[in-house]
C-alpha cells in the first residue's frame, strides 16, 4: 500500500481476477440453450480434474455418511446443508484455491441458519406431498384395498390389478408436487452459501432458474443418467468419478444460470 495520500486506490491483479471469475448475481436467472447441458458436464469434468483425489475422498465420506445406520438418517435430513459444502468446495477450487475435505461440512458453520431453513422447507414439502397423496388414496379406497392385497401376500388376482391401478393417481399427484420442490431445492444450497440468500428467497430463485433451463437440464439429466449407469459397471468404482463430476457440473450450471460473467 502506498504512503501517498493523493494516489488513487489500486486493486491487486488477484482481486480483479477473482471478481472476473465470480461475477455478480443476476436479478433474474439466465435462460441458456439446450447445448449448455453438455457444456456443464464438460466444465464439471474440468473442475473435477483439478483436484480429483480430494473430490474422490469427499465422495467416499459422503457415501459412508449415507450408509451408516442412524447416521444415514441424519445425513438425509441435512442433505441441503451437505450439498452446500459441495458447492462451497467447488467454488473455492474454481477461484484458484485448494479444495479441502472439510469443505463438505462448511454449511454447518456458514449461513447455517438459512441452510437449515431450506432443509426444513424441503422436508415440509415432502411431508405435505405424501399426506395429500395418501389422502387421495384413502378417499378413493385405493389405500385400504392395497393394504388388503399386501396382507394376502401380494397375490395379483385379476380384480386386484385394478386396485394397483387405483394407486396411479395418488402416485402422479405425489410426483407432480415433488418435482417443483426438487427444483426449488436444486440450487438453493449454492445460493445460500455463496450468495448469502435467505432460505425462501434462494428456493424461489432456484425454482425460476430450473424453470428457465428445463431443456438444457433435460439433456444434462439424460447424459448424467447414462454416465451413472456406466459408472456402475466397474463394481460401482466409476461412481467415485461420475458423482463428484456431476456435482461439479451442477456448480458450473449455477454459474451460467445465476451469475453475471465478465469478459
Amino acid at each position: 500500500m502506498s504512503d501517498n495520500p493523493f494516489e488513487a486506490p489500486k486493486s491487486t491483479v488477484s482481486d480483479v481476477q477473482a471478481n472476473q471469475e465470480v461475477g455478480s448475481l443476476l436479478d433474474e436467472p439466465r435462460k441458456n440453450p439446450i447445448g449448455f447441458g453438455l457444456k456443464w458436464i464438460k466444465d464439471g469434468f474440468g473442475l473435477f480434474k483439478q483436484s480429483a483425489l480430494i473430490w474422490i475422498v469427499i465422495t467416499v465420506i459422503f457415501v459412508i455418511l449415507n450408509i451408516i445406520p442412524i447416521v444415514s438418517m441424519v445425513a438425509s435430513l441435512v442433505f441441503p446443508v451437505l450439498m452446500a459444502g459441495w458447492f462451497y468446495g467447488a467454488n473455492e477450487l474454481d477461484q484458484g484455491r485448494d479444495l479441502k475435505v472439510g469443505h463438505l461440512f462448511q454449511g454447518f458453520s456458514k449461513n447455517a441458519g438459512s441452510l437449515f431453513g431450506v432443509t426444513g422447507l424441503y422436508l415440509l414439502g415432502i411431508v405435505l406431498s405424501l399426506a395429500i397423496a395418501a389422502g387421495v388414496a384413502i378417499a378413493t379406497g385405493s389405500f385400504d384395498s392395497f393394504t388388503r392385497v399386501a396382507a394376502e401376500g401380494g397375490a395379483m388376482a385379476p380384480g386386484q390389478m385394478d386396485v394397483m391401478k387405483g394407486l396411479i393417481l395418488p402416485g402422479l399427484i405425489y410426483f407432480a408436487m415433488v418435482i417443483p420442490i426438487a427444483m426449488a431445492v436444486w440450487f438453493a444450497p449454492a445460493l445460500v452459501i455463496l450468495n448469502d440468500m435467505g432460505a425462501v428467497e434462494a428456493m424461489k430463485h432456484s425454482f425460476r432458474g430450473c424453470l428457465r433451463n428445463m431443456l438444457p437440464y433435460l439433456l444434462f439429466g439424460i447424459v448424467g443418467t447414462i454416465l451413472m449407469v456406466l459408472g456402475m459397471i466397474p463394481v460401482l468404482l466409476g461412481l467415485l468419478v461420475v458423482v463428484p463430476m456431476l456435482i461439479a457440473a451442477t456448480y458450473t450450471s449455477y454459474k451460467d444460470i445465476f451469475l453475471e460473467t465478465f469478459a
